[in-house]
C-alpha cells in the first residue's frame, strides 16, 4: 500500500513539473511580446524583459517592458509586478521605476535601455549621502538594457543614473523617482 502511495505522489510531482514548463512557455508566447530580451532567474520565479508589440504607433521608437512571473506549486503565475515605457525621444539612456505588489517579488526595480554604444557601464546612486546600487547590463542582438533591484523605499526616492564610457567619462545622466505605495493593513 505504501509503494502505491509513493508511486502516485511521484507521478503528481512529474505532472506538476511538466505543467510548469508548459505554462512558462505559454506566458512567453503572449501576443503582446514582440521579442524577449532577457529572463532573469530570481528566488521565486523569473523576471522577463521584452519589447512590446505596437501596431499603428509610428512615433514610438522602442517599448521596453518587464514583469515578474512567480513560480508556484502548480506552475507559473503572472503577477501585478510589471512596468513598461515607450520611447520616442533621443535620449542615450533612459528608464523607469517598477513597484512591488506581490510579497514574493524581487521588485521594486529600476530598469531601462541604453542607446549609445559608447556607454559601457551604468551606476545608480540615491540618498543624501549617495549610496551606489549594483546594476546589471544585458547586451542582446538588438537591445542593450540595464536593471537593478532596489530596497522598497519608505518615502519617495530619487535615483540618479549615470552612463559611463570605457575610459570613465560620464556620457549621460538622468533621474528616476520612486513611487511610494502605502502598505495594506
Amino acid at each position: 500500500m505504501k509503494k502505491i502511495f509513493f508511486v502516485i505522489v511521484a507521478m503528481l510531482f512529474l505532472l506538476v513539473g511538466c505543467s510548469k514548463e508548459n505554462s512558462l512557455n505559454q506566458i512567453l508566447k503572449d501576443d503582446r511580446i514582440d521579442r524577449l530580451i532577457h529572463q532573469e532567474e530570481v528566488d521565486n520565479g523569473v523576471v522577463l524583459f521584452y519589447v512590446k508589440k505596437f501596431k499603428g504607433y509610428e512615433s514610438v521608437n522602442f517599448s521596453l517592458e518587464t514583469e515578474f512571473v512567480k513560480k508556484t506549486l502548480f506552475g507559473w503565475k503572472k503577477t501585478m509586478d510589471r512596468a513598461g515605457f515607450t520611447d520616442s525621444s533621443q535620449l542615450e539612456i533612459f528608464g523607469q521605476y517598477a513597484n512591488k505588489f506581490d510579497e514574493e517579488s524581487p521588485f521594486p526595480m529600476i530598469f531601462g535601455r541604453i542607446t549609445n554604444p559608447r556607454i559601457e557601464q551604468i551606476k545608480v546612486e540615491f540618498g543624501d549621502k549617495p549610496k551606489e546600487i549594483r546594476v546589471k547590463t544585458i547586451r542582446g542582438k538588438e537591445d542593450y538594457i540595464w536593471f537593478a533591484f532596489v530596497e522598497e523605499p519608505k518615502e519617495k526616492t530619487t535615483y540618479t543614473i549615470k552612463g559611463y564610457s570605457k575610459n570613465g567619462e560620464v556620457v549621460e545622466t538622468f533621474e528616476i523617482e520612486s513611487v511610494h505605495l502605502p502598505k495594506k493593513k
